[in-house]
């Protein structure tokens, strides 16, 4: 069974694109075997077509395995177009032709296997891909706007505003607004984000210049910083300058 890192979900969606039936079969049931957890999701792919139709239709699964030679088209530009580096699925390269491990790194991915594949190898495939999930979990905030569930990237966050009951989290293309609470966002946020005013948190890797009352963005804004938390805020800011040296 793949050992899933503390706090990471066990629920997983999985797509598996390979053209020989056999071959097929034997990778799910593989996965089947190292997932081992009834709340799983398991979808077969004959070609790539078949794949890129699902997820038009709006499923992003987990993990993919992806085979490199397809009837229809390469799985490395498939893997590059349907999921790009942006994108939450984590990519598992399966062949049977060694020949490709330099081509794969056109496109993103976590595993190279070679066929035929052994259950050790996709388990510790498929464990590099829960550690990458929640990773990538740890580093978003999942707010209730509207009543839409957004997962919203820390990096995209530049600052984040009490307004009323309300928070709005300012990000370079919108302002990203639910009901909640200074108190509330704290605990969830890294210490890369510093609490400058009663009414604004900063996201430091966005900060280019520290005054005494303010910081300012690279974007041009500026948020104020209260004098109760002057020193405070200095403080934070030299640290994050030290890490990131």
């Amino acid at each position: 069974m793949v050992f899933f890192p503390k706090g990471v979900k066990r629920m997983l969606s999985v797509a598996i694109c390979d053209d020989e039936a056999a071959v097929l079969a034997e990778l799910k049931t593989l996965t089947d075997r190292c997932l081992g957890d009834p709340e799983r999701e398991i979808r077969t792919f004959v070609s790539r077509r078949e794949l890129a139709r699902a997820v038009a239709g709006g499923w992003e699964p987990d993990v993919a395995l992806v085979d490199i030679r397809l009837p229809d088209g390469d799985g490395i530009g498939l893997a590059g177009e349907l999921f790009p580096g942006e994108s939450r699925t984590q990519v598992i390269f399966v062949t049977g032709y060694p020949e490709y491990h330099s081509e794969v790194y056109e496109a993103e991915h976590i595993w190279f296997l070679i066929k035929p594949v052994g259950e050790r190898e996709l388990r510790r495939a498929l464990e590099k891909a829960a550690e990458r999930l929640e990773r990538r979990r740890a580093r978003q905030l999942t707010v209730l706007s509207g009543s839409t569930v957004r997962q919203i990237p820390l990096e995209r966050i530049r600052i984040a505003e009490a307004v009323g009951r309300k928070m709005l989290l300012h990000c370079p293309d919108e302002a990203v607004e639910y009901y909640g609470t200074m108190e509330e966002l704290a605990p969830r946020l890294p210490r890369d984000f510093v609490r400058c005013h009663r009414s604004y948190f900063c996201n430091l890797a966005h900060v280019v210049r520290l005054e005494t009352d303010r910081l300012i963005l690279d974007g041009g804004e500026t948020v104020p910083i209260a004098r109760a938390r002057r020193k405070a805020v200095r403080e934070a800011f030299l640290d994050y300058l030290q890490r990131g040296m």
